[in-house]
């Protein structure tokens, strides 16, 4: 990983925030999700609270960085990597280094400070963002996301779905997977949606109140990280899903937002 987070911001040097210059130059599928501006499409429509704090766990090389600079009042990124935070100070050369102390109208801060002490001294925060940075025991992690919001606070969680029909064609999984009554038992009252074909790179986003229709994933797969020689008919196998009642338990990933009571 630290070999790639050079790489990134040898682009960032190179190109700029022209990400689509640097991409149609090195075509590769790590710097591809690195600095797609697709990376955006999984929380572009969400309506965030303007004069918010929000905590985003995982560097995550700033994918979605950006995006919620413009939609909240004060960001702060957590990564316990300093390399993987040099990304985010690449991208965003206005960031103040985490010994130095943000002015008031900073909007961004990096902190690689354990998650456990920046909820230990109660810094809590409007929304908590998990974008694939899920740990194990995910009920432990679970447990400290929740601790870090404010009453009233808004957790927004997208992780791989253990049972995603593209990992059975045999694309590869997050190192932490989840599945959809974990989550549920995890963060009781959640909402759920669907990002497909995954949450990386959604092409749409489904809910429980908008499942997909009779065809409309047939031609969805392959996309990006599908393999060569796929060991099923992923196709037919959401549509069969879809028949059955049963996309919420094998679409490939999920998104959750989860609200802390008062």
């Amino acid at each position: 990983m630290k070999d790639l987070n050079q790489k990134v911001i040898s682009l960032i040097d190179k190109y700029g925030n022209d990400y689509r210059s640097a991409l149609r130059a090195h075509v590769n599928l790590e710097y591809f999700m690195a600095l797609s501006p697709l990376r955006e499409n999984l929380l572009e429509w969400y309506e965030f609270r303007r004069d918010a704090s929000l905590l985003q766990v995982g560097a995550d090389f700033g994918a979605l960085t950006g995006l919620f600079r413009q939609r909240v009042n004060h960001v702060e990124v957590w990564d316990e990597s300093e390399e993987s935070l040099d990304v985010v100070r690449a991208r965003f050369p206005e960031v103040k280094k985490e010994a130095e102390q943000p002015s008031a109208s900073c909007a961004l801060s990096l902190t690689s400070e354990p998650l456990e002490k920046i909820a230990a001294a109660g810094k809590r925060y409007d929304y908590v963002v998990c974008a694939g940075s899920l740990r194990e025991p995910v009920s432990e992690w679970a447990e400290l996301l929740k601790s870090l919001l404010k009453p009233g606070g808004t957790l927004l969680l997208a992780a791989c779905n253990r049972f995603g029909l593209k990992y059975f064609a045999g694309a590869p999984r997050d190192s932490v997977s989840v599945m959809r009554g974990q989550l549920a038992g995890l963060f009781p009252g959640c909402e759920f949606y669907y990002p497909m074909p995954d949450y990386r790179v959604p092409s749409v986003i489904y809910s429980d109140r908008c499942l997909p229709a009779r065809g409309e994933l047939a031609g969805m797969h392959p996309l990006y990280d599908f393999p060569e020689y796929p060991f099923t008919d992923v196709g037919a196998d959401f549509e069969a899903a879809c028949e059955d009642g049963q996309f919420e338990n094998f679409a490939d990933s999920f998104l959750i937002i989860w609200e802390k009571g008062e």
